[in-house]
């Protein structure tokens, strides 16, 4: 949560600046996106985004494959426009959801959204990362399957309407 508060509390001024560097993982790459779609001034500028995670998968998906690359794109200064999925937790539109609970209720993801299962073994690999790397998701998942982990029962629903607002774009 630390990039989220960062954009949200610490920069008030994005126009200074021509754009984001964030050197992490996902999980920071969510914050930051999360920490701009919420800004209360909605002003948002170019992300560009340096792997230094476990999986990077955000990263490999937008064609990124290692740190040369990173820099490679960042010094080009090109810019792509991706899409963000927007996830709501009991709510049908953001608006019914207060702003001292949208970090828990609603969040932007650029890869995907997780719950359930999947959701658990994340969140159980975090103990593990640093010293296994990648093979602590397996290590998690393994143990939910052993710990006896009952499945969870939710609805879901989706929405097809597209909603436009000003692009977050990340530097390709």
């Amino acid at each position: 949560m630390h990039a989220w508060k960062i954009l949200q509390e610490e920069i008030a001024d994005l126009e200074v600046f021509s754009g984001i560097v964030a050197v992490g993982g996902d999980g920071t790459l969510h914050e930051v996106i999360n920490g701009m779609m919420f800004r209360a001034d909605r002003k948002k500028i170019p992300v560009a985004f340096i792997p230094n995670g476990t999986g990077n998968d955000t990263c490999a998906s937008i064609g990124i494959a290692n740190l040369n690359q990173a820099f490679s794109f960042i010094l080009k200064g090109d810019t792509i426009k991706v899409d963000l999925n927007l996830c709501m937790m009991d709510a049908e539109s953001p608006q019914e959801i207060a702003e001292e609970e949208r970090f828990e209720r609603l969040r932007y993801s650029i890869v995907n959204c997780s719950i359930g299962f999947i959701a658990k073994a994340v969140h159980g690999a975090m103990p593990y990362k640093d010293r296994f790397g990648g093979l602590s998701y397996l290590m998690a998942a393994v143990g939910e399957l052993y710990a006896g982990s009952v499945a969870d029962t939710f609805s879901v629903s989706l929405t097809t309407s597209t909603v436009r607002e000003d692009p977050i774009i990340l530097e390709d």
